[in-house]
């Protein structure tokens, strides 16, 4: 994918722009009741990131680094060994309801890199979207612990890659996730079907940590974010192509998640 860094200015334009139309009873197709957490690593310095969807789910950076090379604004570095970032005190999307997960990553290892982990290591409790490992390519992986679902797309060729994994409503299966990378569906997959009944009573959501198994992730990641619906793919590609805040309409700077916090408390 070609890599156009994006300025956070342009972004927030574009989130007035929706923010207008909230403002004037249009409906948008993402709201902020389905926001679990969303963290843009826009701080670009410190020991945190914060949770700009209102519920305080901050990130705390263990031996993580900053980067100004983000894909909006500045991104988090994971350097491998243990590095990671930590949400505290949220422990994820449970049993078999609706999520979507995305976010950006840049790295050119084939490693099978760690990107958002939460769930136990039991079969159908664990919920890990990692790199599935191919040679010297590396595909988009949602594994539970014996099933698997994932494509054919590297995505550690050293460029900016948009990853999105969905999981409709009704859905109990592994294989029922979409996968999308750079906004286009995977349509060429393969793994192993198992049931998805996620764990949330002990583990924490994790970016970049291996957990059990695997490798911390090597690069830069941007612009995480967890729902509680499966996203359609053209708010994925929204996403992708306004960033979260520019797709959610919410201002990027100091009062986000007081705004986020107003708008959950009215509904």
């Amino acid at each position: 994918m070609r890599h156009v860094a994006i300025s956070r200015m342009s972004a927030h334009m574009a989130a007035l722009a929706v923010g207008f139309l909230i403002a004037s009873g249009v409906d948008a197709r993402i709201g902020a009741d389905v926001v679990e957490g969303m963290w843009l690593f826009d701080e670009n310095g410190g020991d945190s990131t914060r949770d700009l969807s209102g519920a305080g789910r901050d990130g705390e950076f263990l031996d993580a680094k900053w980067s100004a090379d983000g894909a909006f604004g500045s991104a988090v570095e994971i350097l491998g060994g243990d590095t990671h970032v930590a949400i505290d005190g949220y422990n994820g999307v449970a049993g078999s309801d609706p999520r979507t997960t995305v976010l950006w990553f840049k790295g050119d290892a084939a490693i099978e890199h760690s990107w958002v982990k939460w769930g136990v290591n039991v079969t159908t409790n664990k919920y890990y979207i990692r790199a599935h490992l191919s040679g010297a390519d590396c595909w988009l992986r949602i594994e539970t612990a014996g099933g698997q679902h994932y494509g054919g797309t590297n995505v550690c060729d050293g460029q900016w890659h948009h990853l999105a994994v969905a999981f409709p409503a009704g859905s109990s299966m592994v294989k029922e996730h979409q996968l999308y990378v750079d906004g286009e569906l995977e349509t060429v997959t393969g793994g192993a079907d198992v049931g998805v009944d996620t764990d949330t009573a002990t583990q924490q959501v994790v970016i970049g940590a291996r957990l059990a198994n695997h490798v911390n992730a090597e690069g830069l990641i941007d612009e995480v974010a967890i729902f509680s619906v499966e996203l359609a793919q053209d708010d994925i590609r929204q996403i992708m192509e306004l960033g979260l805040t520019g797709a959610l309409g919410v201002d990027p700077r100091g009062k986000t998640a007081t705004t986020w916090a107003n708008i959950r408390d009215a509904r």
